[in-house]
């Protein structure tokens, strides 16, 4: 079945309209990913819980003479595993890291 000519620009016009919407939604609220990936050394994972609110993260201890805590928070779209590094260098200048 062919559409009539004025179909197309209302078609098109719906999806302008709704593409900036769908965009900030996966901005916003992205699809979740589970972390595969196994903790730096020295870190085990830990589950904090407060408020109504559970998070899944990493624990690890400062190698040497300890300098402080750093907490290190992935971006939205993104998981811890994308800290790995990071975290591994904060250890070993004597960080603990959460």
């Amino acid at each position: 079945m062919m559409m009539g000519v004025g179909a197309a620009p209302l078609l098109l016009g719906s999806a302008a309209w709704l593409l900036p919407s769908l965009g900030s939604a996966l901005i916003l609220r992205p699809l979740k990913r589970a972390v595969i990936s196994a903790p730096p050394a020295r870190c085990q994972e830990v589950t904090f819980t407060g408020a109504g609110v559970t998070l899944s993260g990493w624990r690890g201890r400062g190698i040497g003479p300890r300098r402080g805590t750093m907490v290190y928070l992935h971006g939205v779209a993104d998981t811890r595993a994308s800290g790995t590094g990071v975290i591994e260098r904060f250890l070993q200048r004597g960080f603990d890291v959460v």
